[in-house]
């Protein structure tokens, strides 16, 4: 098994709860798509600080 990590960081404000949602139901379609993909988790950032994530989607393949 092999583990992908994707690290997202957008402009100020530009990210908001809504988006987090959208992206967690695309990411479900996605892992029903295809054989290869085992599993995906979508992480949102917890700590507020300028250097961190603010999204980051884990996939199992």
């Amino acid at each position: 098994m092999i583990k992908h990590f994707v690290i997202f960081t957008f402009e100020k404000d530009f990210f908001k709860e809504e988006h987090y949602k959208e992206y967690c139901e695309a990411f479900a379609k996605i892992k029903n798509a295809f054989d290869g993909i085992k599993d995906v988790k979508i992480h949102k950032n917890c700590v507020d600080r300028p250097a961190n994530m603010d999204l980051m989607i884990e996939m199992d393949l």
